[in-house]
């Protein structure tokens, strides 16, 4: 018989899938065909069954197996840092760039090639070479993990660099007012 404290590391495990994946309690009773207080029970560990901790875990397509599997490993920190050689190697390609960003920011790859219009073979050659680098971890499903804070702190020359030469133009030009301006902001 499981612990409370496993059964919360559990429950806390899987609602980190969940709201990385975008479901809310309102979404998650939609979804489901149940009140949105019983979506709210549920991801407090009220009245929470296996079958209804099974269709949670589906959301994110996630296998209750899996989520058992990811809640007994040990805890890793993310880096908040990335070492020279992966600033470097993210700077000499800019697709690749692109897609460890999406992932840092909690898209899938599959929607991020859905959509830029991207051949899954150009996606998945990047995917290779951002785990060789140690930048994501894959998982069962097509499912990614960045293995970096999305707090990632940039103190190499590289990125600065990049930003400089590449970024910071487009950033400057940005029309904030503009309504048809999509952004986002975290502080």
């Amino acid at each position: 018989m499981r612990t409370e404290s496993e059964s919360q590391r559990m429950l806390a495990t899987l609602k980190r899938h969940l709201k990385t994946a975008g479901w809310t309690a309102a979404t998650i009773a939609q979804k489901l065909q149940i009140g949105e207080a019983t979506a709210k029970r549920w991801l407090a560990g009220k009245a929470l069954t296996i079958d209804r901790l099974t269709a949670l875990a589906d959301l994110c397509d996630l296998s209750l197996a899996e989520l058992v599997r990811e809640t007994e490993r040990p805890a890793t920190r993310l880096a908040r840092e990335l070492t020279l050689a992966q600033e470097r190697a993210l700077m000499a390609d800019e697709f690749m760039a692109l897609m460890f960003f999406t992932i840092l920011s909690g898209y899938p790859p599959e929607e991020t090639a859905a959509d830029f219009d991207l051949p899954l073979s150009m996606v998945e050659s990047a995917l290779v070479r951002l785990e060789r680098l140690a930048l994501i971890d894959r998982l069962s499903g097509g499912r990614v993990r960045a293995l970096v804070d999305r707090t990632v702190i940039w103190r190499k020359a590289p990125m600065r660099q990049l930003f400089e030469t590449r970024m910071k133009a487009q950033f400057m030009a940005i029309d904030f007012a503009a309504s048809e301006t999509t952004y986002a902001s975290e502080l």
